[in-house]
């Protein structure tokens, strides 16, 4: 979203993170990217779906001299977790009675020192039937003195035996782990303290046996124990490991993630609930190493194939029995073997009145590069027209139009350096009037969160 000190120019200072330049207010090109996911999303209406995983940000372990470090765990939680493709929210863990009755896997990385209240109503939530992950310690009291080490046992099933460090000092606490099974990997863990088996079994431990990681059923519902704060061990893109933890973790607690091809693809993938029958994906390749990552995503009885450069979103929208509405995409996407559009650039193609992209007559593209786009079975139009414009001031403003080649039974579009950030209109010959004032009613009528009408 664009934030209100976007629109902010200073006359004082210069101001280099605006959308637009100064004086004049000319666009930068940022602002057409801004535009066009506008575009993409206005015409659709999420719901908001309470997922039924949660991490709780632990409160009182962030006051204090080092308080930034636990803040920066908890975001590598948050992080570890949306690699996974895992659906889920935030709470602090001062609303705890707050849970929603839905929630049934609690993650709560490097709590420390909550309060007895907290552990009291942790504990009915995994007596009930609930799934909890806890890592680094929770023996500490609200005075940072360790004399709540029977929590350990009550709610973990481990006994403490000693303290390998203090805090959160885990630097120099390294030692080599085991597997207990297959599906946890073996990796350099940091346990602050050494404990003994108390009615949990050891899912991962150090070599001479101590566990690191436990799992202890507790009423109807059971709880993961680390004692290694993996979460402060640094930034989950250069620790492999950590993410092998995450899927175990993840297994071990059913949750259940967005397919996607190769599963191994550094990209998050997330469904976006709908008010109507409209299923939409959206997609952010964070791997900055590859140039480029094809990915397939199963949409309804569909497997959706698209590109994706570094740094840059996807996005594919559809709806039961009329197949793909409007897709993001870096290069060719593709409707199981079927093209939707073929391009060497960035774009968002959006069909209009909600045809399906391989039929629509009307079509928006919203190019985002210099390079060629293609669109297949040409014969759908018997004049095919291409406007190139902008919205301003809420009216359509014309800049070109052009009757696109036609190849190999397919529109060949040639985007130079003038249309690489201009909205395209595709559309029969005759009708760029009624197309252009659909267009003007679209981008004019607010936005609301209810249904459309």
């Amino acid at each position: 979203k664009i934030q209100n000190w976007c629109w902010k120019y200073p006359s004082d200072l210069p101001f280099e993170w605006g959308i637009n330049y100064e004086n004049d207010l000319v666009p930068r090109d940022v602002r057409a990217f801004y535009r066009n996911s506008g575009l993409l999303f206005r015409h659709l209406r999420p719901r908001y779906e309470r997922p039924d995983t949660l991490v709780l940000l632990a409160g009182e372990n962030r006051m204090g001299g080092q308080g930034s470090q636990i803040v920066e765990g908890q975001l590598n939680s948050i992080r570890l977790l949306l690699d996974q493709r895992v659906r889920f929210a935030t709470l602090a863990d001062d609303y705890l009675e707050s849970l929603p009755p839905n929630v049934k896997a609690i993650f709560y990385p490097l709590p420390y020192c909550p309060s007895d209240a907290i552990v009291e109503r942790l504990a009915e939530f995994v007596d009930r039937g609930g799934q909890l992950y806890l890592s680094g310690d929770i023996s500490y009291d609200s005075l940072r003195q360790r004399t709540r080490t029977s929590r350990l046992t009550q709610l973990c099933g481990v006994e403490f035996v000693s303290e390998r460090f203090p805090n959160i000092q885990y630097q120099h606490g390294g030692m080599q782990t085991t597997p207990a099974g297959a599906a946890w990997p073996r990796y350099m863990a940091a346990p602050g303290i050494v404990t003994r088996l108390a009615g949990a079994k050891a899912l991962l431990q150090a070599m001479d046996g101590m566990p690191i990681v436990t799992e202890f059923q507790r009423g109807k519902g059971r709880v993961i124990f680390s004692a290694d704060p993996l979460e402060l061990h640094g930034d989950p893109r250069y620790q492999h490991y950590a993410h092998e933890f995450y899927a175990a973790l993840c297994r071990a607690m059913q949750l259940k993630a967005q397919p996607l091809e190769p599963a191994d693809a550094l990209v998050h993938c997330f469904p976006v609930p709908s008010q109507d029958e409209r299923q939409i994906v959206v997609l952010v390749n964070h791997d900055v190493e590859k140039p480029a990552q094809s990915i397939a995503v199963p949409v309804e009885q569909r497997r959706v194939r698209l590109s994706l450069q570094p740094r840059m979103s996807g996005v594919v929208v559809s709806a039961p029995g009329k197949g793909i509405l409007a897709i993001e995409s870096s290069g060719d996407a593709f409707d199981g073997e079927q093209l939707l559009v073929g391009t060497n650039l960035h774009l968002m193609a959006i069909s209009f009145n909600e045809q399906p992209l391989l039929k629509a007559q009307r079509l928006l593209l919203l190019p985002m590069g210099e390079g060629t786009i293609r669109i297949p079975n040409a014969a759908r139009w018997k004049q095919p027209v291409v406007l190139a414009g902008e919205i301003a001031g809420s009216r359509w403003r014309q800049a070109e139009t052009h009757k696109p080649a036609i190849t190999g039974g397919q529109l060949e579009i040639a985007i130079n350096a003038d249309r690489a950030l201009s909205m395209l209109i595709v559309c029969e010959d005759g009708e760029q009037g009624v197309v252009v004032e659909q267009m003007e009613t679209w981008v004019n009528t607010p936005w609301t969160a209810g249904r459309e009408a």
